[in-house]
């Protein structure tokens, strides 16, 4: 492989960790979001804690559950592993 090849690889490097790295942060915000919706769902009223409201929440935070799961164990890891196969270029 040439140096301009070469040097077109490891741009594209750059950018897949730089997804991975937004990936990352949207994760984070993403369990800021759950979390704060968990102790809302914890704060309800206990009259309230059967109701529609109730599941509603606990479905919401089911679903960002499996979305940040989503994230971290396939779009991260399928980045990490396009980055890897670019690591064993010689």
């Amino acid at each position: 492989m040439n140096k301009e090849r070469r040097k077109q690889i490891v741009d594209v490097q750059g950018k897949l960790n730089g997804m991975i790295e937004s990936l990352r942060n949207i994760k984070d915000e993403l369990e800021g979001t759950k979390n704060d919706e968990e102790e809302a769902k914890d704060n309800l009223p206990e009259s309230l804690q059967d109701s529609d409201k109730a599941s509603s929440m606990e479905n919401a935070i089911s679903c960002m559950d499996s979305a940040m799961s989503s994230i971290e164990e396939d779009a991260i890891s399928a980045i990490e592993d396009a980055c890897n196969s670019l690591d064993d270029i010689e």
